[in-house]
């Protein structure tokens, strides 16, 4: 089992789903760096909780149905006074066209399993926010020598 520990969010699932157990030996990894728990959970190191839009944005996991849902907002963070620049004003609206519900339909407020976003997604391409990580991609599973040239 890993745990995503920022925030806090982790640990109050993790006690929704084992109430009472303790994380010491149950728990194999706790991390704050999303990068290093999605990659750990896609080279097949354990279980843990990822967003159900990592598969389609290049991630080679495979969704397990727990009927446990944890709902987290993507957020974006700017200073109050910042919003009075045009130009801010402009990326602000414009990342949130890009990045929002209307394009992807697994930010929306309903919950979309991982298998049925190639039916619900209409958009364009998805890019592979994970090619060129090892661990994610499309590059072979034949196993390697640690430190060997990808």
């Amino acid at each position: 089992m890993f745990l995503f520990a920022a925030r806090g969010e982790g640990k109050s699932f993790y006690e929704h789903l084992f109430p009472g157990k303790e994380q010491v030996g149950f728990v194999a990894m706790r991390t704050n760096t999303s990068a290093a728990y999605a990659w750990t959970i896609a080279k097949g190191a354990g279980v843990g909780w990822l967003p159900t839009y990592a598969r389609a944005c290049g991630a080679r996991v495979v969704p397990l149905d727990l009927d446990m849902r944890l709902k987290l907002g993507i957020w974006l963070v700017h200073h109050p006074s910042a919003s009075r620049v045009a130009r801010v004003r402009h990326t602000i609206e414009w990342i949130a066209d890009r990045c929002g519900p209307k394009r992807y339909p697994w930010l929306r407020g309903e919950f979309i399993h991982p298998n049925d976003f190639d039916d619900r997604y209409t958009g364009p391409p998805l890019l592979n926010l994970f090619e060129g990580f090892v661990g994610f991609g499309t590059e072979s599973n034949e196993p390697r020598e640690w430190g060997a040239r990808v």
